[in-house]
């Protein structure tokens, strides 16, 4: 066997195992939990994602966001509710749709996850800052060409 190939079979094995432990659920909940609970909010995950969203990109149809998630409009119209009772997200008819309505993130849903974000950034930053500073670069980059790569891979299909 070509030890090229065994190389990049240890690898893709090593990834595939390290890949898995970082998106278990119960590691991705601790660390939202940690952060969330140092930021000094109390959010689901999954509801934090889709207020994440809004923030980010602005308005959103339901379905839009169930697409963009891959889940039942149903199940992001109960995050959107949840939300919107909150005060974190206000729901608005679409002028391009009376039917339809945009979720908005508020002020508040704003500054709960610029919160929440920068709670993220020092967590980080504490575990780099113990890092070489290249090393601490070239994973950020690896990570990048990588998310880059799978992206460009999937929007193929």
């Amino acid at each position: 066997m070509n030890s090229t190939r065994v190389d990049i079979e240890t690898l893709v094995n090593r990834l595939a195992g390290s890949i898995s432990v970082l998106t278990r659920s119960a590691a991705v909940r601790r660390l939202h939990q940690r952060v969330a609970r140092a930021a000094g909010v109390d959010i689901e995950r999954s509801a934090y994602l889709v207020l994440k969203r809004l923030v980010q990109d602005g308005p959103a149809r339901i379905t839009e966001l169930a697409q963009h998630f891959g889940v039942e409009p149903s199940t992001l119209s109960r995050h959107v509710s949840a939300l919107d009772r909150q005060g974190l997200v206000q729901k608005e008819a679409d002028p391009e749709d009376r039917r339809a309505f945009l979720a908005t993130a508020t002020p508040r849903g704003e500054a709960l996850v610029e919160a929440v974000e920068e709670e993220r950034r020092k967590l980080f930053a504490s575990i780099l800052s113990g890092w070489d500073p290249d090393d601490a670069e070239r994973l950020v980059e690896l990570i990048e060409r990588f998310h880059s790569e799978i992206t460009e891979l999937l929007d193929r299909e």
